[in-house]
Formats: C-alpha cells, sequence, structure tokens
C-alpha cells in the first residue's frame, strides 16, 4: 500500500505558524486581531476571512486571504512549524509501507527540511499548489498503479482533489480543518491524529480496512 500523506497537520503542527502569519497580515490590514483560540477555531472550522478581521470591510477579505498564504510558504514562518508525535513513527514504517508526503503549498523545501530532523521520507515532498484540475492530476501521477493508495489529508481542499481523483481518502483532523469540515468535503473515515491511524493500519483495536474505504 502506498501512503500519500499531506505535510500540515497530518506531519507538522502548522498552528504556531498560522497565528504568526495571521499576526502580521493584520498588523499589515491596521486591523485589531482576535485572540488565538477564537483565531484557530475559526481557521479549523473554515470560516469566512471576516470572521476573522475585526471591524474590516469586504475590500480587506481578499487582500487578508492572499497575504496570509503568501506568509504561509516563507521561510520564516514554516520554519516555525514543529514535527507531530506521529511523523517520527511514519517514517519507520518505511518500507513497509510506500510514502510519498505533499503539501498544497509553494514552499516544499522549508517543510522538507524540518522533517528531515526526525527521518528519512524516501521521495522529496511534492507540492500540489496550483489550480484544482492540476492538484488532480498531480495526485493520480503520484497513487501506486499496481498497489492500491490511501491519500490522508488535513485540508479539505486536498480530501476533495482525492474524490475527484477517485483514490480512498481518510481525514487527519489535528491540523488546518476539523473532522466536521473533512469529512463534509467526501473524507471516507477522519482521526484524531495520525498515530491513532497507523495503529488502526496495524491491526489495533477497530482496524482498518483499506478495502472498505
Amino acid at each position: 500500500m502506498k501512503l500519500l500523506v499531506d505535510v500540515d497537520g497530518p506531519l507538522l503542527d502548522v498552528q504556531p505558524a498560522y497565528w504568526h502569519a495571521y499576526q502580521q497580515a493584520v498588523s499589515e490590514l491596521g486591523l485589531a486581531r482576535i485572540d488565538p483560540a477564537t483565531f484557530w477555531r475559526l481557521v479549523r472550522s473554515a470560516a469566512a476571512e471576516g470572521m476573522l478581521l475585526r471591524n474590516s470591510k469586504p475590500r480587506h477579505w481578499k487582500v487578508f486571504q492572499e497575504r496570509l498564504a503568501a506568509l504561509l510558504d516563507m521561510d520564516e514562518y514554516v520554519a516555525r512549524m514543529v514535527p507531530q508525535p506521529g511523523a517520527a513513527r511514519l517514517t519507520s514504517t518505511r518500507p513497509r509501507l510506500a510514502l510519498q508526503v505533499v503539501t498544497l503549498h509553494d514552499n516544499a523545501s522549508a517543510r522538507q527540511q524540518i522533517l528531515s530532523q526526525i527521518g528519512s521520507l524516501g521521495a522529496p515532498i511534492v507540492s500540489l499548489a496550483g489550480p484544482a484540475e492540476d492538484r488532480v492530476r498531480r495526485l493520480l501521477g503520484l497513487a501506486d498503479r499496481q498497489e492500491r493508495s490511501l491519500v490522508l489529508a488535513g485540508h479539505d481542499r486536498l480530501v476533495r482533489a482525492a474524490c475527484d481523483a477517485g483514490l480512498p481518502c481518510v481525514g487527519i483532523a489535528n491540523g488546518p480543518r476539523t473532522a466536521k469540515c473533512l469529512t463534509q468535503a467526501g473524507a471516507s473515515q477522519t482521526f484524531p491524529d495520525l498515530e491513532t491511524l497507523l495503529e488502526r493500519l496495524r491491526g489495533g483495536p477497530g482496524g482498518l480496512d483499506i478495502t472498505r474505504l
């Protein structure tokens, strides 16, 4: 089996990076920020940009969205991400499981550098940034044509791409989207973290049968 794993959330704790990028983006717009807990709750629930910006106008929302995305691809913000507890365990499953890590962002190299501290990923992280149709095509190209592939997604955009590609997909809900968001996007199941999923794949309590996904 081949695992196609989303890096932001399942493998890297992105909350510190999101918060610092948010503070910078809001400061540039001259707006007041909300508190960290409320911010992360709204991000994870895919709330509209207007809810993240106090006393904002519609003209601020697209500017904020684009700026936040740009900041989250800068090395100094990516450097605030830290490996999730299950990340090291996943690298130890090789070569029993084929592994390809993907990202919805452009800056795959900075994310790769962080993960290299805990073990080898085999192949470099592949960026799936860009239009949705290109994401689907690239995801299909990464799937194993001989063995079954499983997408582990931390973001609803990757879930939708997997569904459009006809690939089974489960959600890992410890990153930028909640279990509810991932399920609504089409994930067949969701898990609180990568460690829980790996335990199920190994035949732990409630063992996961990939053929049923």
